[in-house]
């Protein structure tokens, strides 16, 4: 079902209440869904045609955007932008799933012919996947993989034969990798005689500081978004106020001008003759 305003189908569910496929510059909205228990108040379709407006599509990225108690997140791939909205404790993870699931069935449906379609080309076509995947990664439990059964329930291990038990016992033990960098004294930031850790010594320092570059970055883009999206709300604040100020001020000179005119006729009606006096 579209409603008249936006044309987003409407389906009931909880956790994801809204989602919108479009593209940028300038802003065309492809597909759209908009869960019928989604707070009405926050207008998330509003919310996200100003997102649409700012944020730069020219790059591949994974944003989230928080706004009034919600979560905006968003996928940029190949110049197509795919969003939804959640509430502020719904993991991301599954939103992003969601977007990139959401991605995958759209271009399998129309590869290509999104970039020269017109304003909710796919919606028709599309609203009833985007309202099966909305229901399915609304709930986190049922998006993921299961986890593996208990020992318990799990099948026993087929025996050993005698050779491959032998050849068990006789293969070497591995050895550890060496650090990525060392010096006489030791390892790499380590003092003397300590050793690297199992594995590599670097890697989940590196994987930590891409993880904080990335939030970093997503944390700077939210932010422009934000102070970009209240710029244009001040703006049309600013725009009103200006408009009845100068409607105030056109009806404060016709209210003067009135005034000097009855001014004018009491002076009349003073200096005028009365009828006795003739």
């Amino acid at each position: 079902v579209s409603t008249q305003s936006t044309g987003a189908s409407v389906c009931a569910m909880t956790g994801l209440s809204y989602s919108v496929i479009a593209r940028t510059s300038p802003v065309t909205i492809l597909a759209e869904v908009l869960n019928s228990n989604a707070n009405k108040r926050r207008n998330p379709p509003l919310v996200a045609r100003k997102l649409l407006k700012v944020l730069d599509a020219s790059k591949d990225v994974k944003m989230s955007y928080q706004h009034q108690g919600a979560v905006f997140h968003y996928l940029v791939k190949d110049g197509l932008v795919l969003m939804c909205l959640s509430p502020e404790g719904f993991p991301r993870r599954s939103a992003f799933l969601f977007l990139s699931q959401l991605q995958k069935h759209f271009n399998g449906v129309f590869e290509d012919t999104w970039r020269s379609a017109g304003e909710l080309a796919m919606d028709e076509k599309f609203h009833g996947t985007m309202i099966g995947l909305l229901e399915k990664y609304s709930d986190p439990s049922t998006a993921h993989a299961k986890p593996p059964p208990p020992p318990e329930q799990q099948a026993p291990a087929p025996a050993k034969s005698p050779e491959q038990a032998m050849e068990e016992k006789e293969e070497p033990p591995k050895q550890s990798p060496p650090c990525a960098l060392k010096s006489d004294s030791g390892s790499a930031g380590l003092p003397a005689g300590v050793a690297c850790p199992q594995g590599d010594p670097m890697g989940g320092s590196e994987l930590r500081i891409q993880t904080l570059e990335m939030e970093l970055r997503e944390l700077k883009a939210a932010s422009s978004a934000k102070i970009q999206i209240l710029s244009e709300e001040f703006r049309a604040l600013s725009s009103d106020s200006q408009d009845r100020l100068q409607t105030s001020q056109a009806l404060l000179v016709t209210a003067e001008s009135r005034v000097r005119e009855l001014e004018a006729e009491a002076c009349l009606l003073y200096t005028s003759p009365s009828p006795r006096d003739s």
